[in-house]
């Protein structure tokens, strides 16, 4: 059994052959150990181009192509699971959303409203500058402590028929009345407005 394997592992492994990339996987946990150990949020695509650079750097080219089952492996060998950094959760009224779809249906009815002719707008916030609110952890950690999230965002305002045949451009509010991003721009593919 290696050192990093843990003993969940090691229960379910019926070989004792070791796989190809030992140097690299080895390496690659202790960058994750390491950064971890750091409070640095990682997730399963940072893992796999860490792990592309390091075997491009070891000379290892074969290893280059790691997808997810390798990474499925890779978090099963070394106990690694997948932890919310915000317990943060969103609990909709549902009672209240089933009493407004059965007015609305009678609604529809009482009209004769086709497809075409119902549309539904919601507005949403895109924080641009937000980081990942999960992270990869070792099975020996408990709570992740995360950092304080950027709260820099933009509101976007989606709207579109029932039956997907027309769609309103997006409309997108931000603070700014002229962003220095805009500078020299003739064409923007959504409708501009400032708070």
């Amino acid at each position: 059994m290696k050192a990093t394997d843990t003993p969940k592992a090691a229960e379910n492994r019926h070989t004792l052959q070791y796989h190809r990339g030992e140097m690299m996987d080895k390496v690659l946990y202790e960058w994750f150990s390491l950064k971890r150990s750091e409070g640095v949020t990682i997730t399963g695509p940072m893992l796999q181009e860490k792990g592309r650079d390091l075997a491009k750097n070891m000379g290892d080219e074969g290893a280059c192509q790691l997808f997810d089952g390798w990474l499925h492996r890779f978090k099963v060998r070394h106990g690694i699971r997948k932890l919310d950094i915000s317990g943060e959760s969103k609990s909709a009224n549902l009672p209240l959303a089933e009493e407004f779809v059965d007015r609305f249906a009678k609604i529809v009815e009482e009209h004769n409203l086709t497809s075409e002719q119902i549309c539904n707008a919601d507005e949403t916030g895109l924080f641009y500058h937000c980081l990942p609110r999960t992270t990869l952890a070792r099975e020996s950690e408990g709570d992740v402590e995360g950092f304080k999230q950027s709260k820099d965002r933009l509101t976007v305002l989606c709207c579109a028929n029932m039956a997907g045949t027309h769609k309103v451009k997006l409309c997108v509010v931000c603070k700014h009345k002229k962003p220095r991003c805009f500078k020299n721009m003739n064409y923007l593919p959504v409708d501009y407005r400032n708070q």
